[in-house]
């Protein structure tokens, strides 16, 4: 079972719980049900933050290092040609920005020659991952 089905049928359960008093008045158990089951998948679990695309028309080009070692583009404004200020210097120094172009491969070494570890999953799916790991030692220590 994964996070997502354990969170959902917690959901379901609270819920059932919490509006037990509306079956008979009208309103059957199945039909609740039904209705918390839809409205669930109507609005599934978000834990990441969703991104503002409508901003990216003066937003700095350049690609940094995000939360959880993701790759986002640089949130800045625009100051010099597509960059903000402080990518603009980096050009400059250094010829090259640390991570590239948001829109251009993302490197997969950097400067010192060690992997990148970039990690395209969301925070939903790490938890997942941990919770399926827990089960499979739990499963490993009951056999």
């Amino acid at each position: 079972m994964d996070i997502v089905s354990l969170l959902n049928h917690k959901l379901e359960i609270e819920l059932i719980d919490e509006l037990k008093d509306e079956i008979g008045q009208g309103l059957s158990e199945e039909l609740l049900m039904e209705m918390i089951k839809e409205k669930i998948h109507k609005y599934p679990f978000e834990i990441d933050k969703p991104t503002d695309k409508e901003h990216f028309e003066n937003q700095c080009c350049a690609r940094c290092m995000g939360s959880r070692y993701s790759d986002i583009r640089c949130p800045n404004k625009i100051q010099e040609g597509d960059y903000c200020k402080k990518h603009a210097k980096q050009i400059s120094e250094e010829d090259h920005l640390k991570f590239g172009r948001y829109d251009e491969p993302r490197p997969i070494i950097n400067e010192k020659g060690n992997k990148i570890p970039w990690r395209d999953t969301s925070a939903l799916e790490d938890i997942d991952t941990v919770v399926r790991y827990q089960h499979m030692n739990l499963q490993k220590l009951i056999k």
